[in-house]
């Protein structure tokens, strides 16, 4: 290999390498956790009835639902998710515990009402 090319490859290497650091650093939120939460309320949307069927239909369950949905979109990038991750573990947990006999019942709402709350004022402290 003569010289030139060499310095070609390390040239036009170290700025590829340098731009893809650079837009991942400061550009990943914006292209890959925006489309993952629209991909996580598609889900959440197709599949609620099916996944959860078992659950009694109730206004419970539909402010369940609305509370998830907006749970996953109010995290603007991925080191807000990261920086409020343990409020967001007890939310899931609730979530998911109160789907275990069937019936969501107004006490077990109040209870996912108030940690969702709790993350989203965590939220905007951070901010």
């Amino acid at each position: 290999m003569k010289k030139n090319c060499f310095l070609y490859i390390v040239f036009f290497g170290t700025i590829i390498i340098g731009s893809a650091i650079y837009f991942f650093q400061n550009h990943f939120s914006e292209l890959f956790f925006d489309e993952g939460k629209k991909i996580v309320v598609n889900q959440i949307e197709k599949n609620w009835d099916k996944e959860l069927n078992y659950v009694k239909s109730s206004f419970e369950k539909d402010s369940v639902r609305t509370l998830v949905k907006e749970f996953v979109m109010q995290f603007k990038n991925a080191e807000v998710f990261l920086s409020t991750s343990s409020a967001a573990e007890d939310f899931a947990e609730a979530v998911s515990s109160s789907f275990d006999d069937s019936l969501i019942t107004a006490s077990e709402l109040k209870v996912l009402s108030d940690l969702f709350l709790k993350v989203k004022n965590e939220k905007l402290k951070s901010d």
